[in-house]
């Protein structure tokens, strides 16, 4: 009898061994399963962060080209109101001495 207990108790420890072992192998599976859609989903977050920031990265390019196209054309402003300025002084010297000259004429004698 005890031989056969022990046989029992064999065969019991064995398919269970088993059961666990076949148990495992499935949740193992399950696993491999979800990671791979989970990898998949993060790939393809990963690859529309990716787009984003490149667009990003051109847009931000364009508007550093445009902010350099802008300082150009306020320096050109700047150059521009320093000769209308220059212009402005040359003119109310001009006529100032035509001014005078007009004067000096009428107080001329005859």
């Amino acid at each position: 009898m005890a031989d056969d207990v022990k046989q029992i108790i064999e065969e019991t420890a064995k398919k269970t061994g088993e059961e666990v072992k076949r148990h495992f192998d499935e949740k193992v599976e399950e696993v491999k399963r979800h990671m791979d859609v989970t990898a998949e989903a993060l790939r393809s977050d990963i690859k529309a962060v990716a787009e984003g920031v490149e667009t990003n990265t051109q847009q931000l390019e364009r508007i550093e080209t445009r902010l350099t196209n802008l300082e150009l054309v306020k320096d050109d402003v700047e150059a521009i109101k320093v000769t209308v300025e220059t212009i402005q002084h040359d003119l109310k010297h001009k006529a100032d001495r035509e001014e005078l000259s007009a004067l000096e004429v009428k107080l001329r004698p005859a």
